[in-house]
């Protein structure tokens, strides 16, 4: 048998977390092009730039609906669905690290702190793992929350076809999607913070309120930043 512990380890590190970063950063250097659009078009460089915009929203739309894909033996993914199923299967082997963190997260969901005394974690991780699957989104079903809305919109832009600008865009369209992904992103991250601090020993979520996704992303379009000045593209 796999170790379960090497495996959520895996699911959450490499795959979860990695995704939730990229989009995180795609957003962010996605924002940067279309602030400096009129600078970016004046320059000359609009047609690169465009193209760039173009592929970044692909690139998250991808992304996003990755992380919600359900558990498929035949294509192992590493989605959230993914963790949970594994979570389901594995509970008795699974080590709480930060019961706090766990239990919290339990009453934030509305659960009575009277009711986890003398419990153990295979039950307790079962209890967080239903929480988490109860909420997922259904795309059989759009209209019945904003996260399920919001994954049914991306399937549906996910092969539409947008024609090439030569120019930088300010668009309506990104602004809609924008919104959609940061509704699943929330989601997204509070799951990988409650996991990775209950089960990994890893702070995704800062003290302050601040998540090390938000410093990743924006480390990432400092960079862009400089090197739109280096080319004389300020706003």
């Amino acid at each position: 048998m796999e170790d379960p512990v090497d495996d959520l380890k895996a699911f959450i590190t490499a795959g979860v977390v990695e995704d939730i970063r990229q989009i995180e950063e795609t957003i962010g250097l996605h924002q940067e092009i279309t602030s400096r659009a009129g600078a970016i078009n004046e320059s000359g460089f609009g047609p690169l730039f465009s193209r760039l915009q173009s592929i970044s929203s692909r690139h998250a739309i991808i992304l996003s609906i990755r992380l919600f894909e359900p558990p498929d033996n035949r294509y192992p993914s590493r989605s959230i669905p993914t963790v949970l199923n594994h979570m389901r299967y594995t509970a008795d082997y699974l080590k709480i690290e930060s019961r706090e963190t766990i239990i919290n997260r339990l009453l934030q969901f509305g659960h009575d702190s009277t009711q986890f005394e003398g419990i153990p974690d295979p039950w307790i991780t079962q209890l967080i793992r239903k929480e988490f699957a109860d909420r997922l989104p259904n795309v059989t079903q759009p209209d019945s929350n904003a996260l399920s809305s919001a994954l049914d919109a991306l399937y549906s832009r996910r092969d539409r076809y947008v024609a090439h600008s030569e120019e930088v865009q300010i668009s309506t369209e990104w602004q809609a999607l924008e919104r959609d992904i940061s509704t699943l992103l929330e989601y997204a991250r509070d799951f990988a913070a409650t996991i990775g601090k209950g089960y990994l020993g890893k702070d995704y979520q800062l003290g302050d309120g601040d998540s090390v996704f938000r410093l990743d992303r924006e480390r990432t379009v400092v960079m862009l930043r400089r090197l739109l000045e280096l080319a004389g593209i300020n706003n």
